[in-house]
């Protein structure tokens, strides 16, 4: 591997940028101690392409390193938090104790003392939030930060050292998270009020905002709320629920997107 781009040396992380995109996943940057995307259209950027992925990180050598969820990478991320005075790895062991042992697959410890368990992703499957106490599954249209990224507060992301990306094969999703992901896979609008009010009664985070709001307005929009109550309350969630919030241009592509397309469902049912 050549760990330099014209001739310079790249930094650590730009090396461990062009280390992942060896091993096959799609890596895009994310500012400096931040989950935020640095480029423009943010996971949705990510490659493989060496050099992009040098120039990003000689552009910038300390970016953080995002690697996006779901069929482009064929990853699925089960992520258990440290939140609300409950250690990531309690709710891990408050986990298996419902649904078994999670098998031996790569794990990482983020900055923020959480746990994140990387699986074979066989099939699509929607990022689901909160499936049990502070634990997420990061899937379609989701993303992580991966070592050795720096957190905010300036812990570094770190692999176990025994179950490395890379070093030890991805282990197939377990049956028990198959079936939680199951009821995540229905129709938003058979959920239950109480589903709805669930989704936004937990801080929703970076690499799962845009999913989140895209199901909330589908359900909105299915329930056929006036499109402009329907965007005031998009919005309004946004900058309530979301952690940070999207910036107010992109909610406006999500309902542009979502409205338009349900417009024509309804044109071509007579609706």
């Amino acid at each position: 591997m050549d760990n330099t781009w014209n001739g310079w040396p790249l930094s650590r992380i730009g090396r461990a940028a062009l280390r992942y995109s060896e091993l096959g996943y799609n890596i895009f940057p994310c500012l400096p101690k931040s989950k935020r995307p640095a480029t423009q259209n943010g996971f949705k950027d990510a490659t493989r392409d060496s050099e992009q992925i040098s120039s990003w990180w000689r552009h910038n050598p300390r970016y953080n390193l995002g690697l996006p969820t779901g069929s482009i990478n064929r990853v699925l991320v089960v992520d258990f938090d440290f939140k609300d005075g409950i250690r990531a790895d309690d709710a891990m062991f408050e986990f298996e104790r419902e649904f078994g042992k999670l098998p031996e697959t790569p794990y990482q410890m983020t900055g923020n003392y959480g746990l994140q368990f990387f699986f074979e992703e066989r099939e699509p499957i929607a990022t689901a939030i909160r499936v049990r106490t502070n634990t997420d599954i990061k899937g379609e249209g989701g993303y992580v930060i991966v070592p050795p990224s720096t957190h905010p507060n300036g812990t570094l992301y770190a692999w176990d050292e025994m179950h490395k990306l890379g070093d030890i094969e991805l282990a197939s999703l377990p049956k028990s998270l198959k079936d939680i992901l199951a009821t995540h896979r229905s129709s938003p609008t058979s959920k239950s009020a109480g589903h709805w009010g669930d989704l936004i009664s937990h801080p929703v985070c970076e690499g799962s905002r845009h999913s989140t709001l895209l199901r909330i307005l589908g359900h909105l929009l299915g329930k056929r709320v006036d499109s402009r109550i329907a965007e005031i309350a998009i919005h309004a969630i946004n900058r309530s629920v979301c952690h940070p919030p999207l910036p107010d241009g992109e909610v406006n592509n999500i309902f542009r997107n979502l409205g338009l397309r349900e417009a024509n469902k309804r044109d071509r049912s007579g609706l």
